[in-house]
């Protein structure tokens, strides 16, 4: 799963990684997003907007019902619970298309094992996606030649 935490002008702030055996697609998504909001409580973040590109998972912690996908239940249940810490908080549904840093962010962690941070220096295939989005980002890390 992966994580991309961006300032209100775009600016990369954090991205985190991690591997994790789910279910289905919404699982993933709801283990993300719980990944997210203790990223974003970790950097001490007060008024967040979370954005995902599962309309599923992002109903359901917007509603006020519990009736889901009993799998997903505890996962969105400790997402509410965590979320109340922050100030302000927002639920957005995006577009696979518009969600893409992460789904770069999310297959960096296939290849390495445990939780993996880049906030100054991304993976160059992360920072292309960056670049394409036409936001900031930092630098991509220059290969020298001796």
């Amino acid at each position: 799963m992966g994580v991309v935490i961006r300032s209100n002008s775009g600016e990369l702030v954090d991205c985190v990684s991690n591997v994790n055996k789910c279910g289905s697609s919404a699982m993933a998504e709801a283990n993300a997003l719980l990944l997210g909001v203790d990223t974003a409580l970790n950097l001490g973040l007060g008024k967040v907007c979370l954005r995902s590109d599962s309309l599923e998972v992002i109903n359901n912690i917007k509603a006020s019902s519990n009736h889901m996908d009993w799998r997903l239940f505890p996962i969105i249940e400790e997402i509410r619970k965590r979320s109340q810490r922050f100030g302000s908080i927002t639920w957005e549904w995006i577009p696979r298309e518009a969600n893409q840093a992460a789904h770069v962010v999310a297959s960096l962690a296939k290849s390495r094992l445990g939780l993996h941070r880049w906030a100054s220096m991304p993976p160059p295939s992360l920072a292309s996606v960056l670049r394409n989005d036409g936001l900031p980002c930092p630098p991509a890390p220059v290969m020298g030649v001796i």
